[in-house]
């Protein structure tokens, strides 16, 4: 949930120089990380074939790798947009950062075989306000498993007076996406 990542020479060198993470303008550090995730993935890969490894895309390594290719076939990147826009929905025309949300979506959908999303049921600013999140639920999930995305992780509270509506529409977009 922040910053202090290794900054000895060997580490920064895996980094995209100008290649930086929107939401804090610092270096972003995901060809690093996903230089250590290929790694793992392949060793469990070969330890057990069925099994999925998964990370989440989240802070300063939210946007997909530059550099770093091939991904082994059990890895899963749970996009975590913390940091992006959370009242508008990833086809909403006029959200500048739900437009460059979905382009991180597209860019893991392409550097990982398997994606997974990991957000919020409420507004994290102020979770006591009602919010409703429908709109973005109606045109996230299915946009997200025309994607392949494998699953949802929802953080929701127990408020049901105010989520309880978004929690089954949830449950059930995500049973039946279509």
């Amino acid at each position: 949930d922040g910053t202090g990542y290794c900054e000895c020479d060997k580490c920064v060198a895996q980094d995209v120089p100008g290649y930086l993470e929107p939401s804090s303008g610092r270096v972003a550090i995901s060809d690093r990380y996903q230089s250590f995730y290929n790694a793992i993935a392949a060793d469990v890969l070969k330890a057990n074939p069925n099994a999925i490894l998964s990370f989440y895309a989240y802070a300063d390594y939210s946007v997909p790798p530059k550099q770093v290719k091939g991904a082994p076939p059990n890895l899963c990147a749970w996009i975590a947009p913390i940091r992006f826009c959370r009242l508008h929905s990833l086809s909403n025309p006029v959200c500048e950062s739900r437009a460059r949300c979905r382009g991180v979506v597209d860019g893991w959908a392409e550097a990982v075989s398997k994606i997974g999303w990991r957000e919020y049921n409420y507004n994290l600013a102020e979770a006591t306000v009602p919010l409703a999140k429908f709109s973005v639920w109606k045109d996230d999930i299915p946009y997200l498993k025309k994607k392949g995305c494998l699953g949802l992780n929802i953080e929701c509270l127990a408020f049901w007076h105010l989520y309880g509506p978004h929690t089954y529409l949830i449950a059930r977009l995500a049973w039946k996406a279509d």
